[in-house]
């Protein structure tokens, strides 16, 4: 059964700049512990 995303995942940041990442977008992208996530900042936001 595949899993369903809600239209916009969120999570919010911790007083340490710190955030969960939510279990369907870590499924979606196939994340494990210790992996490294890349941000890459479009110039329309």
């Amino acid at each position: 059964m595949a899993a369903t995303m809600a239209p916009w995942p969120e999570s919010t940041l911790t007083d340490r700049y710190q955030t969960t990442i939510p279990d369907s977008v870590r499924k979606a992208l196939g994340l494990n512990k210790r992996d490294k996530i890349c941000y890459n900042i479009q110039p329309d936001g």
